[in-house]
């Protein structure tokens, strides 16, 4: 049974590396950073009656 998973482990990682995407020009969303605080700033303030 050990040998079986080492086997598939074996094979199949490849095929995961082959599936990965190629383009490495990582962009990262920033311009809505200044209102995610605002928001949460704003929900702070907000008294919890819980």
């Amino acid at each position: 049974m050990k040998h079986l998973f080492f086997f598939l482990f074996i094979c199949l990682f490849p095929v995961s590396g082959v599936a990965q995407k190629r383009d490495f020009n990582i962009y990262i969303e920033t311009s809505d950073i200044r209102n995610f605080w605002k928001a949460y700033d704003e929900v702070q303030k907000i008294e919890n009656t819980e």
